[in-house]
């Protein structure tokens, strides 16, 4: 309901409030429009959004492993180290930030769609998706061999289902036609 998401909007300033170094504050946020975070893509798809002021991995690292200590915002991918969001966090978050930052949250989809882009494997494939989807970019998706193999990976599939109610009513809609399941609302619409 919308008194809980302010509620958890109310919880999330508190948690940001607590942390003391203001870039790593920045990183949470708008940061958390990215589901993974590494040293890399602090560095190429964050630092500029988020105003970090970094020149190298170095510096990337150091933030990375202050924003690692966030336990309350992130958790450790055992699987490759990245930090991953909450996912609750995140859901409820991600709505008041587009609405508060669209032209950040715009520009770290572009740059984490062209950074995924770029690297290879599965976690790749479904982030690449994941941000175009984001940007409504149909074209890009079913026009190029990256974005036509990613909708139709099993792995990636099941990724862009788990988080089908993150992206717009059109969006979902859009999935529906190629075979996703999305909520009863998106379909009423």
């Amino acid at each position: 309901t919308v008194s809980d998401e302010v509620i958890q909007a109310q919880l999330y300033e508190r948690l940001l409030d607590h942390i003391t170094d203001e870039r790593v504050r920045r990183l949470a946020h708008p940061g958390l429009t990215l589901r993974r975070i590494n040293p890399p893509l602090i560095l190429e798809v964050l630092n500029e959004p988020c105003n970090l002021l970094i020149s190298n991995l170095g510096e990337a690292r150091d933030l990375f492993d202050e924003l690692r200590k966030q336990s309350s915002l992130v958790s450790v991918d055992s699987a490759d180290g990245d930090l991953v969001h909450r996912p609750d966090v995140r859901r409820v978050m991600l709505k008041m930030l587009l609405n508060n930052a669209p032209t950040a949250v715009e520009q770290i989809h572009r740059r984490a769609a062209a950074w995924y882009q770029k690297h290879s494997g599965r976690r790749s494939l479904a982030e690449y998706v994941y941000h175009r989807l984001h940007l409504a970019d149909y074209a890009r998706l079913t026009e190029d061999r990256l974005g036509r193999a990613g909708l139709y990976d099993p792995e990636s599939r099941a990724s862009i289902q788990a988080v089908i109610d993150e992206f717009s009513v059109e969006v979902q809609l859009w999935l529906a036609t190629l075979g996703f399941e999305v909520p009863r609302e998106a379909r009423a619409q």
